[in-house]
């Protein structure tokens, strides 16, 4: 199984419903190959993917990450996040083996969507001198 066929199985429960849940999508990845996709407090799909088990440890969730983000897109053009039973603004996230965050994949905020934090980067610092020169 791949993790593009893990995460569509997980968002299959949020297609077309029409009461909307509050919360965001965790994908837990591990470097033994497993995947599991939860909400809040629930797990959604589970599998292994083999390749993933031959990443180097210290670049595993680097490559995850990158590796996540290029399905996500792909399946945002297949089956529209848009049409999720997911209350909005939320997020895609890679969490640890404890849940503990690693990085936000994606944020769906209508029709807003930022695929990288790459792109927040920054934004603190610009602020603050907009702010700075605008007092001047």
């Amino acid at each position: 199984m791949t993790i593009k066929d893990i995460v569509k199985e997980a968002l299959g429960k949020y297609l077309n419903q029409s009461d909307k849940v509050t919360t965001d999508i965790l994908i837990q990845t591990n470097p033994n190959g497993e995947v599991i996709v939860w909400d809040d407090d629930n797990q959604l799909a589970r599998d292994f993917v083999e390749y993933s088990a031959d990443i180097p440890e210290e670049e595993f969730f680097n490559r995850m990450e990158q590796e996540i983000r290029a399905v996500l897109g792909e399946l945002d053009k297949e089956i529209s996040f848009d049409n999720l039973s997911i209350w909005q603004p939320f997020s895609f996230v890679l969490v640890d083996q404890d849940k503990e965050s690693v990085a936000e994949l994606m944020l769906i905020d209508h029709d807003t969507q930022l695929a990288s934090h790459a792109i927040m980067e920054g934004l603190d610092q610009d602020l603050d001198n907009f702010l700075k020169h605008l007092l001047e």
